[in-house]
C-alpha cells in the first residue's frame, strides 16, 4: 500500500499543469505575425494578453548590439538554448488560468533543436511542464518572404511545415490546423486587400475555436514578464 501511494504521488507530480493558454504557431511565412496582430485587436476586449515570440525578440536585441545570425549554425544553436531558457522563465511566471495568447509554444523549441541536431531532451521536459488549452497551426501561405529576423530559406520552411506539427502530436496535442481560406467571391481593389480578407477569415476561425471547450477565464493578464 505504501509503494502504491508513492507511485500515485509520483504520477501526480509528473502530470503537466493544465492551463488556459492558447498557442499560435506555424512554419515561416504562414502569416503568423499578421494573424496574431489581428487576433489581439479582437481578444484584448476579452482580457487576453500576448506572450511574444522570444526568438524574434532576442534576434532583434542581438542585431542592435551588432551580432549577426546569417548562416551561423553556432549562433542558431545558442539561440535555441536562450529561447528555451526564456520560455521556461516566462511560463513559470504566468497564472495558469489567465487569458494568454502565445506566439509559439515551448514545443517549437524542440522542433528547432531537432533541425540543428541538438540534444532536445531539456526542451521536451520543459514542454511537459505545462499543458496548453489549444494549439493552432497555421498552414503556410503560397509565397515565402524573408525579413530582418526571419532569414531561414524555403527548404527550412518546408522542413518545419512537415516536422513542427509532429512535435506537438508526439506530446499528445490534437492541433487545430488553420487553413489558408479562399478569397470571397467579390471584387477586390488590390492583392493586399485579398490577402487581408483571407487572413481575416483565419482570425474568425480561430476566435470561434478558442471559445469552444475552454474553462472560464479569469479577467487578469500575465504576471512577471508575460507581456514582453
Amino acid at each position: 500500500m505504501k509503494n502504491e501511494a508513492m507511485n500515485n504521488r509520483e504520477t501526480r507530480e509528473q502530470e503537466p499543469i493544465r492551463t488556459n493558454w492558447v498557442v499560435i504557431t506555424g512554419p515561416p511565412s504562414s502569416g503568423k505575425t499578421t494573424t496574431l496582430k489581428d487576433l489581439m485587436e479582437k481578444l484584448q476586449a476579452q482580457n487576453y494578453s500576448q506572450v511574444e515570440e522570444q526568438a524574434r525578440k532576442l534576434i532583434e536585441e542581438d542585431k542592435k548590439r551588432g551580432v549577426q545570425r546569417f548562416g551561423d549554425r553556432t549562433y542558431e544553436i545558442n539561440l535555441n538554448n536562450r529561447v528555451l531558457s526564456e520560455r521556461e522563465r516566462i511560463e513559470a511566471s504566468l497564472p495558469k488560468d489567465s487569458s494568454i495568447l502565445m506566439d509559439r509554444g515551448t514545443p517549437d523549441v524542440v522542433s528547432y533543436m531537432r533541425y540543428y541536431d541538438q540534444n532536445e531532451q531539456a526542451a521536451i521536459e520543459a514542454s511537459k511542464k505545462f499543458r496548453y488549452a489549444k494549439v493552432f497551426y497555421l498552414e503556410p501561405l503560397v509565397s515565402y518572404e524573408q525579413d530582418v529576423t526571419r532569414v531561414e530559406n524555403p527548404e527550412f520552411a518546408k522542413w518545419m511545415h512537415e516536422n513542427l506539427p509532429k512535435v506537438y502530436e508526439e506530446l499528445g496535442y490534437e492541433i487545430v490546423r488553420v487553413p489558408v481560406f479562399p478569397y470571397s467571391e467579390r471584387t477586390y481593389e488590390s492583392e493586399e486587400e485579398k490577402r487581408k480578407d483571407s487572413l481575416g477569415q483565419r482570425s474568425k476561425f480561430i476566435m470561434e475555436k478558442i471559445s469552444e471547450g475552454l474553462r472560464p477565464l479569469r479577467a487578469s493578464g500575465p504576471e512577471g514578464g508575460g507581456r514582453e
